[in-house]
């Protein structure tokens, strides 16, 4: 769901529409962090203090924490960064779930 939801942020960062722009980056995050608790075999009780403890985990981006919170510093002049910075991390859990990771769409054609 998360590359999916991505696909939409472009348009509404350029539109400005953060109440839709902060739910795709919402919506995006959170499947990140489901992946990254399944590729470390963990199953996460509740998002409280989701991100502390992925960060403790073997398998996760560098520096997750400090990503995540520069995803969610939202500036209305410049979204776009924000979606950038959230693609980049879905694509760092791409790579890190090697051959696992079949994307579901085709957003190519």
């Amino acid at each position: 769901s998360a590359e999916f939801t991505l696909a939409h942020a472009d348009g509404f960062a350029l539109q400005k529409d953060l109440y839709n722009l902060l739910g795709c980056i919402t919506r995006s995050l959170k499947g990140v962090t489901e992946t990254l608790f399944a590729l470390n075999d963990t199953y996460p009780i509740s998002d409280k203090c989701a991100v502390q403890l992925l960060s403790k985990f073997e398998i996760v981006p560098n520096n997750l924490l400090e990503k995540i919170n520069a995803i969610l510093e939202v500036k209305l002049k410049s979204p776009e960064k924000n979606v950038a910075l959230t693609k980049a991390l879905f694509m760092e859990v791409v790579a890190l779930t090697g051959e696992m990771y079949k994307p579901k769409f085709n957003f190519n054609k």
